[in-house]
């Protein structure tokens, strides 16, 4: 670049960064920042602190941060503030490595740091933001034709896949044309990006527990994925339903989308360098994306490959011309500012719901505390010294609920275009009193318990009375003898038979079913313990169903 196009540069990337503050969430909201947190006091990939594979180098360099003095929370979103900062440089690079002209280049930076859910999550403490911008700094050093670019990008693709494996995917193609370009001096670059890589995900295994534990961890979660994330899934749409909402809208801003969309294919049609080699980088990811992440957060999973869309969309801006393109590019970031800004106000004026909710429980109850699943490392982050159950199944007198939806206290967000951009999840958290739906009769022992977990054993044969409209029973067991056969009857009929190794928890679709009787046939007696152990019920819950 010339001195002036580097001070170009410079002033794009000042603005941005002032742009971030408003961005900056007053509090953690989403499920995953709060496995962060619990991943910053306990690193354990098996208890999905956070969730597998653990990415390792983002909690890391939080860590060092909370070291510093920051608490975890503000830790982890400034790692996030700083990748959001480095997002018009890192992309400005790449496009020029990518064969761009420099306004071309510029305009790509600028573009993505004000799409709506880069901005949004780059004030989050999700990880989302610092792996697209090391990923882009490491294609941009990749595609140099200087020996230590090819270590520098090296250096910065190792960190990408240190803190997402799936980077891996990305910077293949750059990977393998610096290859090309340098043959047997790339080996000193290939293994420096696999010694940070092996270094990360080691010390991730060491500190879970050892690669048995690691690798279990890795196995129920790619199974979880496959039964309900994935193109697998029996309940995910059909593929083809899913284009807009991965390709074209993976937030609700249509005017936006529309204007991108047109970008992307004049881009596409025009086919210089500089989109093809995003297409290169970043369309296998996309296609990855589509077939396997979760349909209801794309517009936080799009922040992966939105360094492509931003690229098509500056390639399409060039098509227009010198004046058209400058007078149009500033129409389209503006309308990207306007449309966003109410968002960004919301979360970082007010706080969360969920935060909100745990705070309150931490104040003013003393029984225990039942969440929702999907709300337990809420009160483990804010909450630490409640009892804490999951689900109602096990609920006693003064104990509350924490859930999701309205209830006798309730906590809640306004939507506006948050609505259309964050996950469609935790606007609204309710506390109530916990009331048990099931009563435990014939063949149960009493309930047991430590600070967090709740469990009744059962002789060979039980009998559960359900008190609550029930679409849905959600069950989980442990049999103590693996060789063991579990059946479940659901009013007089057969629900299931299934051996005691099977995965659970299991979901089944009932119609209000009164009384649930379950069978093992096994049963095993402890030294000093007089009982018949047959089953342990872990949990159960009571759902609407799908």
């Amino acid at each position: 670049m010339t001195r002036r196009q580097g001070l170009a540069v410079a002033i794009a990337t000042a603005i941005v960064a002032v742009s971030r503050w408003p961005a900056l969430s007053r509090t953690f909201w989403d499920w995953d920042e709060a496995q962060f947190i619990l991943a910053l006091r306990h690193f354990d990939v098996a208890a999905h602190h956070p969730h597998p594979p653990g990415f390792p180098l983002f909690i890391g360099a939080a860590k060092l941060l909370q070291i510093a003095g920051l608490d975890s929370f503000h830790a982890l979103q400034a790692v996030s503030l700083a990748a959001a900062v480095l997002i018009v440089p890192a992309m400005t690079a790449f496009a020029l490595a990518a064969g761009a002209e420099f306004a071309t280049a510029l305009t790509a930076g600028i573009v993505l740091a004000f799409f709506p859910n880069v901005w949004f999550y780059g004030g989050t403490a999700l990880s989302d933001v610092p792996s697209m911008t090391a990923v882009v700094i490491a294609i941009a050093l990749l595609l140099r034709s200087e020996r230590l670019a090819m270590y520098g990008g090296a250096i910065a693709a190792g960190i990408a896949i240190g803190i997402r494996p799936q980077n891996l995917v990305i910077v293949a193609v750059p990977f393998l044309l610096a290859i090309a370009r340098h043959r047997m001096r790339a080996i000193g670059p290939v293994l420096l990006t696999a010694s940070i890589v092996v270094a990360s995900y080691g010390a991730a295994i060491a500190a879970t527990g050892g690669w048995a534990v690691f690798a279990e961890a890795l196995r129920r979660h790619r199974e979880y994925l496959s039964r309900v994330d994935a193109w697998t899934s029996p309940n995910r749409p059909p593929l083809t339903h899913l284009v807009d909402d991965f390709f074209i809208r993976p937030y609700r801003a249509q005017l936006i989308n529309a204007v991108t969309s047109v970008l992307a294919a004049v881009a596409l049609l025009r086919h210089r360098r500089a989109a093809l080699m995003a297409l290169a980088a970043f369309g296998p990811f996309c296609l990855i994306a589509w077939l396997m992440l979760d349909r209801f957060s794309v517009s936080r999973f799009a922040v992966g490959y939105a360094p492509l869309f931003a690229m098509l969309a500056a390639e399409g801006l060039a098509a227009m011309g010198r004046r058209g393109r400058y007078a149009f590019a500033a129409i389209y970031v503006g309308l990207m500012i306007v449309w966003t800004w109410p968002a960004l106000q919301i979360v970082h004026s007010t706080v969360s719901p969920p935060f909100a909710a745990a705070m309150w429980l931490r104040e003013h109850t003393t029984g225990a505390v039942c969440a929702e699943p999907g709300l337990t490392a809420f009160a483990e982050v804010l909450a630490p010294e409640k009892t804490l159950r999951t689900g109602v199944w096990s609920a006693a007198d003064g104990d509350v609920l924490l859930r999701e939806g309205r209830g006798v206290i309730t906590f809640s967000r306004l939507h506006g275009h948050l609505w259309n951009l964050a996950r469609r999840r935790y606007f609204e958290v309710s506390i109530s009193p916990a009331v048990s739906p099931f009563i435990f009769g014939d063949g149960w022992y009493g309930m047991e318990s430590d600070r967090k977990e709740v469990w009744r054993w059962m002789r060979s044969r039980s009998r559960i009375t359900i008190t609550a409209p029930c679409r849905s029973l959600s069950i989980d067991f442990y049999a103590p003898d693996r060789t063991a056969s579990i059946t479940m009857f659901a009013d007089g009929r057969r629900l299931d038979r299934l051996p005691a190794s099977s995965e659970f928890p299991r979901t089944y679709a009932v119609q209000s079913p009164r009384e649930l009787v379950i069978e093992t046939d096994r049963v095993v007696q402890n030294a000093g313990d007089p009982r018949e152990l047959g089953l342990r019920l872990n949990g159960i819950e009571c759902g609407a169903g799908q």
